[in-house]
């Protein structure tokens, strides 16, 4: 949503750019060589107890999880594309 917000033009990309390639880089290390993204819940009905949401098992074929990473793919993808950046040190800075 941040770079979505970036990319509109709504926010600094000086600002809150390094912030999105944090996230990113953690979103990122659940896509695994086959480009299936690791982590995602099956689906669930409505609980009533904070445990029956923590002990959900995850599955890397659980479809719902695609959508919100591909989206934040393109977003950080446009945000690299449309903005200057440096490497200073070892991050990167717009």
């Amino acid at each position: 949503c941040i770079a979505r917000g970036i990319n509109a033009g709504w926010l600094d990309a000086k600002a809150y750019g390094p912030m999105v390639l944090q996230a990113w880089n953690a979103v990122h290390s659940k896509i695994n060589k086959e480009g299936q993204v690791e982590g995602t819940c099956v689906g669930t009905g409505m609980g009533f107890d904070p445990a029956f949401y923590y002990y959900r098992p995850v599955n890397k074929f659980a479809a719902h999880g695609y959508g919100p990473v591909i989206m934040a793919a393109a977003e950080v993808y446009q945000l690299i594309k449309n903005n200057k950046y440096v490497i200073n040190d070892s991050s990167i800075q717009f």
